[in-house]
């Protein structure tokens, strides 16, 4: 029976390759072939190693926060990367690599890391993270346009959406607009690649197909359509918001969202067309005509008063406020508990010179929300308006005793305080409304007259 082993005191030639000169060039070729393998496996080698070593820094700083390894792989990423200009792909230069090299750089986004990126980009070097990656290093170094492509080509639209929101809520309205407006195209882009309408486009969209993690479950893009809609209003851009709140209205038909989604579709849309009606040259009636059937539309779904709180709020907009009112008294009616439907609604009788009509709606509202800090204050200057000082003040020190940061509520406190004659509480009540709001014009202005000659607050 043969065996693999050749048993002892067997000659070379038995083992089937023989130590004569004949057999020296084959063994030779085989090692030289095999030495140039290696040589050729080098540079990919490398980088599995780069990529590794980066990968463990990287997970370093994750968990313990120490910049130092974030350095670290930074610079061994670099040193290990093509240089911007380069046009060819080389061994090594993976979509492995990228995005370990785009998951340090989106850490510490610079203007080198960009440049890479996009060079990856253009060679087809970048996956779906890697154009993540460059998404959020194009983005976090100004490079708006280059963002709003690359996100087009992956649906990433509730990572950015929730960076709009952040941005609207930390007040940085541009920054806020930008990120809604690249969740758009992101989603715009996604709807249009699942009705086949996509282009050739560039080498990177080869490897552009959304994966989990980066894109919204079909037929689900109503709702985020709607998220960047209602921050584009908050941001007062009705015009750019109406485009996507008719996409929003277009893809709720296809695949409908819940009850309220719904409504806050037509109603948005509503406001988005009074909006845009107020810049641009429109056929009036035809848009009120579309608005009125948008709020029927929504006011049919389901009659609540958070539905007419929103019906009161378009036509408001709209400058028609007996509609206005009519929905927001239903509103109050329906849900005595919606305070925002009291404040709605008592703005605009004040606007209308009825403060005392007002005041006693906020009074009720008050009845059934005696702790909202809003209803509170809005009560305590309308008494401030209609009621003797004496009468004023209870309403007055009970706003005063919530977190409230109105100014003019405690500008009413301290006057009414001097009107009454107590000096001292006049100027407590304007230091700490200051407290609250430092600098707020009506409280300094008021302390500053009750300052003796010397400039020194006693």
């Amino acid at each position: 029976m043969p065996t693999l082993l050749a048993p002892p005191g067997r000659s070379p030639s038995e083992h089937g390759c023989s130590a004569s000169p004949r057999c020296a060039p084959r063994v030779w070729l085989a090692a030289g072939a095999a030495g140039l393998l290696l040589l050729l496996a080098l540079p990919v080698i490398g980088r599995l190693w780069t990529v590794n070593e980066a990968g463990i820094l990287i997970n370093r700083y994750t968990v313990r926060q120490d910049p130092s390894y974030l350095v670290q792989a930074q610079r061994v990423l670099q040193d290990a990367s093509p240089s911007p200009g380069t046009s060819e792909a080389t061994p090594g230069d993976g979509p492995s690599f990228w995005r370990t090299y785009g998951a340090a750089a989106a850490q510490r986004p610079t203007e080198e890391a960009f440049e890479r990126l996009l060079g990856a980009f253009f060679r087809g070097r970048l996956d779906r993270f890697g154009l993540l990656w460059l998404g959020e290093v194009a983005s976090h170094t100004g490079h708006w346009e280059a963002a709003q492509e690359v996100y087009a080509l992956i649906d990433a639209s509730n990572l950015l959406i929730a960076r709009g929101d952040a941005a609207l809520d930390a007040d940085d309205p541009e920054l806020a607009w930008h990120w809604y407006m690249v969740a758009a195209s992101s989603i715009f882009a996604a709807e249009d690649r699942g009705a086949g309408r996509s282009g050739g486009g560039s080498p990177g969209q080869a490897a552009a197909v959304p994966e989990n993690g980066l894109q919204a479950p079909e037929g689900s893009r109503a709702v985020p359509l709607l998220r960047i809609g209602r921050g584009l209003l908050r941001l007062d851009r009705p015009q750019e918001a109406l485009p996507v709140l008719e996409r929003a209205e277009s893809e709720m038909h296809a695949d409908p969202p819940g009850t309220r989604e719904r409504q806050a579709i037509y109603f948005s849309l509503a406001q988005a067309l009074i909006g845009s009606g107020r810049d641009i040259a429109v056929d009036e009636e035809a848009t009120l005509t579309r608005v009125r059937a948008l709020i029927e539309q929504a006011l049919d779904i389901d009659d609540t008063g958070t539905a007419h709180l929103q019906a009161g709020q378009s036509w408001e907009l709209a400058g028609l406020h007996r509609e206005a009112i009519e929905e927001l008294q239903k509103a109050v009616a329906l849900d005595p508990r919606l305070g925002q439907a009291y404040l709605d609604l008592g703005a605009i009788y004040e606007r209308d010179g009825l403060t005392s009509l007002a005041r006693d709606l906020y009074a009720a509202g008050v009845e059934h929300l005696p702790t909202d800090t809003a209803l509170l204050t809005a009560r305590a200057l309308a008494d401030w308006r209609t009621l003797a000082p004496r009468e004023a003040l209870p309403a007055l020190l009970a706003a005063a005793a919530t977190d409230t940061r109105e100014p003019y509520l405690f500008a009413a406190l301290g006057d009414t305080y001097l009107e009454l004659g107590d000096l001292e509480n006049a100027r407590a009540a304007y230091k700490e409304g200051l407290l609250r709001t430092p600098g707020a014009p009506p409280l300094r202005e008021r302390l500053t007259k009750l300052l003796p000659p010397s400039g020194v607050t006693p």
